[in-house]
């Protein structure tokens, strides 16, 4: 990577971060938000409501953001993968089946197995989608 590219992305970096930074402050106008939970119905029904006023204008309009206490994020990496990790996990089952005629020793070591997978696999993708987005690892 050349001098002048590093320091493109450096000043795009630090353009992208005061944008994040003066949005969190609620610095921004025209840009407010709430953060609030999701109640008991959306929950349930796994829909957000919006309780709109017909007469609100686009400009006092607010940004609501959820709290993701159900691990979406963790959906989303693995969407569309999930014949591949069933195989996976059904190939280390029966391997460990096989070699140690004991299938709770199997069903736990493939456990871990799946573990460790889970948790390399959300290290690389934050690693990768932080510096894709230019955006830092703790806000994701």
């Amino acid at each position: 990577m050349g001098e002048k590219q590093a320091e493109n992305l450096m000043a795009a970096y630090q353009n992208l971060n005061g944008i994040l930074c003066a949005f969190i402050n609620h610095s921004l106008r025209g840009h407010e938000y709430t953060i609030r939970e999701r109640t008991f119905q959306e929950r349930v029904l796994n829909y957000e409501f919006l309780n709109r006023n017909p007469y609100q204008t686009l400009e006092s309009e607010q940004s609501i953001f959820f709290v993701d206490n159900d691990r979406n994020l963790i959906r989303a990496i693995f969407a569309g993968h999930e014949n591949s990790l069933f195989i996976w996990n059904m190939a280390t089952f029966i391997f460990i089946d096989y070699f140690a005629f004991n299938y709770v020793l199997a069903g736990i070591v493939t456990y871990i197995l799946n573990f460790i997978a889970i948790k390399i696999c959300m290290s690389f993708g934050r690693k990768n989608l932080s510096t894709k987005t230019l955006i830092p690892k703790n806000f994701l």
